[in-house]
C-alpha cells in the first residue's frame, strides 16, 4: 500500500513538472509586461499565471516529498512485517545451541540446524554469523494444517539467529498472526495462542 502510493506520488509530481509551462526556456512567448509599461493592476493581472505555475511547482515538489517519505518508510516497516525480533544476550551459535536445548526439554523435535555462515564460506564468500534452527511437534502443527493446509509450507517453525552490523545477535521467528493473515486461516485461534506464547518462551528462554 504504502509502495503504491509512492509510485503514484511519484508519477503525479513527474507530470505535474513535466507539463508546466516553462519560462525560463529561451523559445516562451515575452510577457506582456516584459516589453511594455503597464500599471500596477495590470501588471498584476498579467504576471498571475506566473504565479500560478510557482504554486503549481511548489506543490508538485511538496507531493514528492510526501509521497517519498511515506513509501519509503512503508517500505522499511515491510521488511519486518511479520517477524517478531528479540535481542539475544550470547553469540549466535549460543543462542541457537541454548535454544535447542529449552525445545529438547519441551518435547519438541529439532529437524535441522542450518549455518548459513559456513555455507557461505565453502561458496567463497563472507556472511555475519546466520544460523537456523527447524523445530515442532505434530501434535501441534497438525491442528493448524487441518484448518488451512497451506500453512505447511511455513512448517515445522522455524528460530533465525544472526549478528548484524554492528555486532548485536537477535532472534528471530515468524508471528503467528501474520501466518494466520497470510493463510486466511479460520478455526484455530486457540492453537494460534498457545504456539504464540510458546514461540515467546522458547525466544525468551534462549536469549537471556
Amino acid at each position: 500500500m504504502s509502495l503504491n502510493l509512492w509510485l503514484t506520488g511519484l508519477s503525479i509530481g513527474y507530470n505535474l513538472v513535466s507539463n508546466r509551462r516553462d519560462l525560463s526556456y529561451p523559445g516562451h512567448i515575452p510577457r506582456c509586461s516584459d516589453v511594455l509599461p503597464v500599471d500596477g493592476e495590470a501588471s498584476e493581472a498579467i504576471n498571475e499565471p506566473d504565479r500560478r505555475i510557482s504554486n503549481l511547482k511548489n506543490l508538485s515538489k511538496a507531493i514528492l516529498s510526501i509521497a517519498l517519505s511515506v513509501g519509503l518508510t512503508g517500505v522499511a516497516l515491510a521488511a519486518d512485517a511479520g517477524l517478531v525480533k528479540v535481542k539475544s544476550s550470547h553469540s549466535v551459535a549460543d543462542t541457537l545451541t541454548k535454544l535447542e536445548e529449552v525445545l529438547v526439554s519441551k518435547g519438541m523435535t529439532v529437524f535441522a540446524r542450518v549455518n548459513h555462515t559456513a555455507g557461505a564460506e565453502k561458496a567463497g564468500l563472507e556472511l555475519r554469523p546466520t544460523e537456523v534452527l527447524i523445530f515442532g511437534n505434530p501434535k501441534v502443527g497438525t491442528p493448524l494444517m487441518l484448518c488451512s493446509q497451506s500453512i505447511a509450507v511455513d512448517l515445522p517453525q522455524k528460530m533465525l539467529a544472526w549478528e548484524d552490523e554492528a555486532g548485536q545477535v537477535w532472534l528471530g521467528y515468524n508471528d503467528p498472526r501474520y501466518l494466520k493473515t497470510r493463510h486466511a486461516t479460520e478455526g484455530c485461534d486457540e492453537v494460534f495462542k498457545k504456539v504464540t506464547g510458546a514461540l515467546a518462551n522458547f525466544a525468551a528462554a534462549a536469549s537471556k
